[in-house]
């Protein structure tokens, strides 16, 4: 066994270290040594987010439930927090019937760690309203802090916008993208409650879109957008002449024009 295992930024080092201690942990889990089990681990277990979500595991299953959650307590802690998504899933296993309150900040900061949309439910869920309006208001200033650094943080508010029928911030959100591919996929949601909007930023972009590039493969892109637009209930009409603009516009691209037969 290792005196001291390596540090995690020693990545090779470490997981070496950590295999081996986790081989040795199964042996006398096989063996029924649970006296050596416990020792071992609870050498190592603050080296590791897996092995202290073992420890944790294993308390629980033994019965030594204030143990088990002083340890995953811990662990959420010390470790970086991107590491510790499964030790906050488990401690919400536990505060679910113990302690509510806590029950509902881990699963707001599970959803703020991964985005993942299965704690959204139930946190809403175990909030009553007023707390809940406070607690919408941190995940939409997370998600708008996020924004600027990709689309992720964008996707986020506009599917928690919709969530809550806050359609006019979703709206907003959608239009300032200016981007074909979140209106396309968002269309099925928003144009029937705003279908000048919708239509008015499909047609400022599908032009500048059909002119920026070439080859089958785009072409068809571009008829399908097309395609979305004549969708939108009463601008049938408007997308014909815009198909029209564009026969003309691309006359010398005969792929093109053959993809636009469809329309």
């Amino acid at each position: 066994m290792p005196g001291e295992v390596p540090s995690d930024k020693d990545w090779w080092h470490h997981h070496g270290a950590i295999e081996l201690i986790t081989m040795k942990l199964d042996l006398h889990l096989k063996l029924g040594e649970m006296d050596d089990f416990y020792g071992l681990i609870e050498r190592y277990y603050r080296t590791s987010d897996a092995l202290c979500l073992r420890y944790a595991r294993q308390l629980l299953a033994d019965g030594a439930k204030a143990k088990a959650l002083d340890v995953a307590e811990e662990g959420v802690a010390i470790f970086e927090d991107h590491l510790t998504k499964e030790l906050r899933d488990f401690l919400s296993g536990i505060y679910k019937d113990s302690d509510p309150k806590k029950y509902r900040d881990t699963l707001q900061s599970l959803f703020l760690q991964s985005g993942d949309w299965q704690y959204y439910g139930p946190l809403k869920k175990a909030s009553k309203a007023e707390e809940w309006q406070e607690r919408l208001r941190k995940i939409l200033d997370h998600f708008s802090q996020k924004r600027s650094a990709g689309w992720h943080g964008s996707s986020m508010l506009i599917d928690i916008y919709i969530k809550e029928k806050m359609y006019d911030q979703a709206l907003k959100e959608i239009l300032a993208t200016r981007s074909l591919s979140t209106l396309s996929l968002y269309q099925r949601d928003l144009s029937f409650l705003y279908p000048e909007q919708y239509f008015n930023a499909y047609r400022d972009l599908i032009i500048p879109f059909a002119e920026m590039g070439m080859g089958r493969k785009h072409y068809q892109e571009v008829v399908s957008y097309l395609k979305r637009m004549k969708s939108i209930e009463g601008y049938e009409g408007a997308v014909s002449e815009i198909v029209g603009r564009l026969r003309i516009d691309q006359r010398k691209k005969p792929a093109f024009i053959d993809e636009m037969k469809e329309l």
